[in-house]
């Protein structure tokens, strides 16, 4: 079903009141779609408390700055002969970013999941 944005952040504001659980919850389109609706819509928006919505964080960058320029080159290296030890790190990156951006707020906004896809991160 192709909504507009207004749509769907007024879907994920319904879907929200709901405190209980985890929600995990994704806009799909092109790159082009999806810059204009971080730039059109949610930038926008608003909670239902009235506050802003929070700016979408590229997991692939915050990935990759977390690591850092050594580790990162070491990874690279590792890939082909240790995919298991490279993926384990994403994971242990992820989950700690994920933890980090949750004290922070209850509600994040991810964009950029190559990583997590292409590494079969979990969630």
């Amino acid at each position: 079903m192709k909504l507009k944005g207004t749509q769907v952040i007024s879907n994920l504001k319904t879907s929200l009141q709901v405190e209980i659980g985890r929600h995990l919850y994704a806009v799909v389109g092109t790159y082009e779609q999806l810059t204009a609706f971080e730039t059109n819509d949610i930038s926008q928006a608003r909670k239902e408390d009235g506050t802003d919505m929070p700016v979408p964080i590229s997991l692939s960058r915050a990935l990759l700055d977390r690591i850092g320029d050594s580790d990162l080159r070491d990874l690279v290296k590792q890939e082909g002969k240790l995919p298991k030890g490279v993926k384990r790190k994403l994971g242990l990156e992820f989950d700690s970013l994920l933890a980090n951006l949750l004290t922070q707020d209850h509600f994040v906004i991810l964009k950029n999941l190559e990583l997590l896809f292409a590494f079969e991160l979990e969630l």
